[in-house]
């Protein structure tokens, strides 16, 4: 059975569900939503079962009825034996697509469901726009009625926010938990795809602006930080060319070079999948990785 995401994320945290003793707790849980799926598939199958029984059912009483009145013509002469034959077969492969239609009829729904996931998504994330060539970004972002909201929630997390950070300023957006700092940076970002109003970054809508190219000029640390599978290297250059020289740079920057010198083999240390061997330097290896485009003396002037 493909585990559900609520059993991907157990694996994943399985040190907080260890130490806490959460195991037993999460265990009743699963086994609940597991009883559910099973009580359902068997609700489907018995259905499915009944289905067919009808169809066969149909099926053979209009066999029997035909070979019935078949047989009476050919008592009253009104019918040969050979056309009685004839006429049972050519009924037989007439109803014979019915059976195939109830017992594909799961895959039918199946497929059918499919269809409107991602016709859904491809209305939801439509094809990517053909962004002209932009020059080197000058910095300056304006919010214009800013709004994020999200199902399930009655006040949007973000109502009607207009700001300007001009060009070489350094902005602190102070708040508390929950408030929407996360948020408006996936905004600004140009993250959120659903967000109302408009973010601009140099006079122009921040989705006119190609996400490779600008990424060049950007930083971002999200709070839940993941590492791909690769060197420590490797994720810091954010896979492109290797500069080891920028590369010091940026873990300097981010105070892990040291750190990295005493791991055995220094920046050709893997991570891991997902960083699973250097958890406790995920973090700084994620700065490091913000901050590396910016670790080119040539580029920052």
């Amino acid at each position: 059975m493909t585990p559900t995401p609520t059993c991907k994320s157990k694996l994943a945290n399985a040190e907080v569900v260890e130490a806490m003793g959460m195991g037993p707790n999460l265990r009743s849980r699963w086994e609940e939503l597991h009883l559910r799926y099973l009580l359902a598939g068997v609700a489907a199958d018995q259905l499915s079962q009944k289905l067919g029984a009808y169809s066969k059912s149909i099926r053979y009483s209009q066999q029997s009825i035909v070979l019935g009145i078949g047989a009476l013509l050919v008592i009253n002469g009104d019918l040969t034996a050979g056309g009685m034959i004839a006429a049972n077969l050519l009924m037989g492969r007439a109803l014979a697509p019915i059976d195939m239609i109830v017992g594909s009829w799961r895959q039918f729904t199946g497929m059918r469901m499919a269809f409107a996931r991602l016709d859904k998504l491809l209305k939801d994330v439509p094809e990517p726009k053909h962004h002209q060539a932009m020059t080197r970004p000058v910095g300056a972002v304006e919010l214009q009625s800013v709004s994020v909201s999200v199902p399930g929630r009655i006040n949007p997390i973000l109502s009607d926010i207009d700001a300007y950070v001009a060009p070489g300023t350094v902005v602190a957006i102070l708040g508390p938990s929950g408030s929407g700092k996360s948020t408006l940076a996936r905004v600004i970002l140009g993250l959120w795809p659903n967000a109302g109003g408009q973010v601009l970054l140099d006079g122009q809508p921040i989705q006119n602006w190609s996400a490779q190219d600008l990424g060049e000029y950007l930083g971002y640390l999200p709070q839940d930080i993941d590492l791909f599978e690769g060197t420590i290297a490797e994720n810091i250059a954010r896979f492109g060319e290797l500069d080891s020289q920028k590369i010091i740079t940026a873990a300097k920057a981010a105070g892990l070079h040291e750190m990295i010198l005493q791991m055995p083999q220094g920046y050709n240390t893997p991570v891991g999948q997902a960083g699973l061997f250097v958890r406790g330097q995920r973090q700084r290896i994620g700065l490091a990785r913000s901050g590396f485009w910016f670790s080119d003396p040539y580029r920052s002037r």
